[in-house]
């Protein structure tokens, strides 16, 4: 660093000589009397700064120096309007600048960006003089690039602020008293300063392979929470973090940007996320407690490279030092546990209790009150001196069939602490509500009663509230899709309707005997528009229990094909006049569903196939495992969805037309109603389709929690 400000202050002193000289021959008028400005153009040749003369905003005269710095050749210049070569942000300030000094109002160099041929930004420092070149006002400037100054001072500084931040960091392990609190503030102070973006501390979790985030500081909400982190051979263990915990050794990803193929194809998901925030470099070091792993502390960085072995040695040393600090921690932690223990056996009996909100007893093994505070006398309405010695049943008839006394008993003889709000009666018939904590005690049980019941009371009545308030939005909202089904539905009641009177009062007429032929073919009729009123107002119900909050699901653990099995009866019928293939792998994972809902669903996308494609055509529904999830497709050879309209096909109402009849049919509440026992099962609906070509409807099903964890 002394020599590039060695340097510096050289060719500084190059340039002030160099100005002293034009001013001399300013002062002295022999700049005209120079042939050719050949004296000029020589000491500016030899220079090693960068030397140009600019005269009405162009540049007239540049040295070799200057042609270097800026990568244009000297034919490239001449002619060049000198901002050009400025970044657009500093040209203001660079004109300010210049002018100051042209005028005399400045005399020390000024800093600025300037842009080279390559498009590279360099940082110069400049000073300029009026001058007089052939016979006319000009400015000559000094040009000197001192861009690797810039980064060396930069470098420093930065290793200043990280071993600021470190140094801070450390001081906490002394003063902190929890992990938590040490974690959190080592990662505040790492990114307390201009170097790191973000830092996060993951711990590894007893028994997994998962490592959880125990402290953050820097990242946007959601970052953390989308990526998953584990420390094995899965894709989730091959990142940074998963990696250093693996190996005990610390991983360093420096140039993202620059090195967009990572030499691990395993990274780039992990790669992808960060880059997408803006991160260009990673560390993450092992934490280590007793020689064992126990985390991981990741810094990144919005630079590239930000990590060099410097930076890489003080953060090595501060992992250490958050180690030390964790493990001790955990031993005070462990210490502190022992003597509360401790001090609580010997505290258990401090007038203190009797001082407290909270009702207190401790009742011994036979059921004996051995202790009660004045608020516990008055949660039991029995004065103080009247309850010691006394048992709970003869203090409280009849409590044995109360919820409190089998909490109460369930503590006592399996040593098992519990946390209750309990309803109490008492034997008058008056009742309180209780918060009542349970603890086994040497003695027997500690119990702590706090009355609740003006709470309780204020809660019911907020419910009570609410659940008139959300009575009458139903009952709106109920009013509000009865007229829109009235108005949507009239003529698909009417039409089924028509026919079944028109059909009924033909066969009743008494003036004609019909063949038993035709007669059959009446009453199919009628049966047929049955089937339909019933499909139709399945639909409506089905519906007006969604919107109500009042369809259920029943679900179980079933494989698909028996939910295939329990609808291949309609399935059939449905298809009847067309091909149906069903395409089924064998071993599929079970799934969690109501079979009755999930076949109504599979009805409908079937029904609507057959109905949206000409007889004869192929309907194939095929299951298959994609992940976590079995996708299940319908699929048709029908006249497909114009793409405007695949959306639209899933709203309530919304009808298209069939291809067998040219009509609309249906209520348009069946996909609808599909895509509700989707979401209910936390799977989704989905549609794709190509003009003349057919649809594929697809939804989604979660595996099996057993399966999954199997």
């Amino acid at each position: 660093m002394k020599d590039v400000a060695k340097k510096k202050e050289e060719l500084l002193q190059e340039l002030e000589s160099l100005r002293q000289r034009v001013a001399q021959l300013e002062e002295a008028k022999t700049w005209r009397q120079l042939p050719d400005d050949e004296l000029l153009r020589t000491f500016i040749a030899s220079s090693l700064v960068g030397v140009y003369v600019f005269q009405d905003r162009k540049l007239k005269l540049v040295n070799l120096a200057f042609e270097k710095i800026t990568g244009y050749s000297r034919a490239e210049l001449l002619g060049m309007e000198a901002m050009n070569l400025v970044f657009p942000e500093d040209r203001e300030m660079v004109r300010r600048c210049a002018m100051a000094m042209l005028k005399g109002q400045r005399s020390f160099p000024y800093e600025f960006r300037a842009v080279t041929k390559s498009g590279q930004v360099r940082w110069i420092v400049e000073k300029v003089v009026s001058v007089s070149y052939r016979g006319h006002q000009a400015a000559l400037g000094s040009y000197m690039d001192i861009t690797e100054q810039k980064r060396a001072a930069e470098k420093i500084l930065q290793l200043n602020e990280t071993l600021r931040l470190i140094r801070n960091a450390n001081q906490l392990i002394v003063r902190v008293n929890s992990e938590r609190e040490l974690l959190e503030q080592a990662c505040r102070q790492l990114v307390g300063g201009q170097n790191y973006t973000s830092a996060w501390i993951g711990l590894v979790q007893p028994d997994t392979y998962d490592v959880l985030p125990a402290a953050q500081s820097g990242f946007e909400e959601g970052f953390l929470s989308a990526i998953t982190v584990r420390w094995d051979d899965s894709e989730s263990g091959r990142g940074p973090t998963g990696t250093a915990i693996k190996t005990g050794k610390p991983f360093v990803s420096g140039n993202m940007v620059d090195n967009p193929l990572c030499p691990d194809p395993s990274l780039e998901p992990w790669r992808a996320a960060a880059l997408r925030r803006g991160y260009c470099s990673i560390i993450a070091l092992p934490l280590k407690v007793e020689d064992k792993v126990i985390g991981a502390l990741n810094v990144y960085s919005r630079y590239a490279d930000a990590f060099d072995n410097a930076e890489f040695g003080l953060l090595a040393e501060l992992a250490e030092d958050i180690s030390l600090g964790v493990e001790k921690i955990r031993q005070r932690e462990k210490n502190l546990q022992m003597d509360e223990a401790l001090r609580k056996a010997e505290a258990r009996y401090r007038s203190t209790l009797d001082n407290m909100l909270e009702g207190c007893f401790i009742i011994d093994f036979s059921w004996h009150n051995i202790y009660v505070n004045k608020a516990g006398a008055q949660h039991a309405r029995i004065p103080k001196d009247e309850m010691s010695g006394r048992t709970v049943m003869e203090m409280f008839p009849g409590i044995e069939q109360s919820q409190l006394f089998a909490h109460l008993k369930r503590c006592m003889e399996q040593r098992i602490p519990c946390h209750e709000d309990i309803e109490f009666s008492y034997a008058d018939g008056i009742s309180r509500w209780f918060d009542v904590s349970v603890e086994p005690v040497p003695e027997g049980i500690f119990v702590l009663s706090l009355d609740i019941t003006d709470q309780k009371q204020a809660e019911e009545e907020r419910q009570q509230s609410e659940k008139k308030l959300k009575e009458a939005e139903t009952l709106r909202e109920i009013d509000r899709l009865r007229t829109q089904l009235l108005a949507n539905v009239s003529h698909e009641l009417r039409t089924p309707l028509a026919s079944i009177k028109g059909f009924t009062t033909t066969l009743l007429q008494p003036d004609v005997k019909w063949r038993e032929k035709e007669q059959h073919e009446f009453l199919s009729t009628i049966d047929q528009e049955c089937d339909r009123l019933t499909r139709l107002i399945a639909d409506l119900l089905d519906m007006s229990r969604l919107e109500a909050g009042a369809l259920k699901l029943e679900r179980n653990n079933l494989r698909v094909s028996e939910v295939m099995e329990a609808v291949s009866g309609r399935l059939a019928i449905l298809c009847r006049h067309h091909q149906l293939s069903i395409i089924l792998p064998p071993d599929l994972p079970d799934v969690f569903v109501d079979e009755m809902r999930i076949g109504q669903v599979l009805s409908n996308l079937v029904e609507n196939a057959t109905k949206f494609s000409s007889p004869g055509t192929h309907v194939v529904i095929e299951a298959r495992a994609s992940g976590n999830e079995i996708i299940v497709s319908v699929t048709d050879k029908g006249p497909g969805i114009p793409s405007a309209l695949m959306e639209k096909v899933f709203d309530r109402f919304y009808q298209v037309e069939s291809i067998a009849s040219g009509r609309k049919r249906g209520t348009g509440l069946g996909l609808s109603i599909c895509r509700w026992i989707l979401d209910a099962h936390g799977g989704k609906i989905w549609v794709e389709s190509k003009e003349g070509v057919g649809s594929t409807f697809s939804f989604s099903l979660p595996i099996s929690e057993e399966k999954r964890l199997g």
